[in-house]
């Protein structure tokens, strides 16, 4: 049975993106934040690309990007 994993927090800097490194890392998930804001040339999705090492992840890009 596939599960579905939603990480959320108030504020910048709290630490969402790292968390859902870990999440994804240890799970060997995919993941996939739909709606980037803000910086675009160092997204979350790339931060969480750098910070996980199996090769089981596939990171999907975000539908929306403002």
């Amino acid at each position: 049975m596939k599960q579905t994993y939603f990480i959320t927090g108030i504020g910048t800097e709290v630490g969402k993106t790292v968390a859902s490194a870990i999440v994804t890392q240890a799970l060997e998930a995919d993941y996939w934040k739909p709606v980037q804001a803000g910086e675009l040339d160092s997204s979350d999705r790339l931060t969480v690309q750098s910070l996980i090492d199996n090769c089981n992840s596939k990171s999907h890009p975000e539908t929306y990007r403002l």
